[in-house]
């Protein structure tokens, strides 16, 4: 149901990033996102796959390390 939502806008992606029951498929495609804030959220979520995870903890060290 959530991934129905996605890329409708950049504050849906965010809040769905966010989101705690946000699976692991839908927040592999959230981190493509071209939006900094949403791929922040993702690697924030710890359902974040592990490969996800570590792409984006490139970007976003602090969060990563967090």
């Amino acid at each position: 149901m959530l991934s129905a939502l996605s890329g409708k806008d950049d504050t849906t992606n965010r809040l769905l990033a966010k989101h705690p029951k946000a699976s692991a498929d839908l927040l592999e495609k959230l981190s493509h996102s071209s939006d900094k804030a949403t791929r922040r959220a993702v690697v924030a979520n710890p359902n974040t796959p592990l490969d996800t995870y570590v792409r984006l903890g490139q970007q976003f060290p602090k969060e990563f390390l967090a």
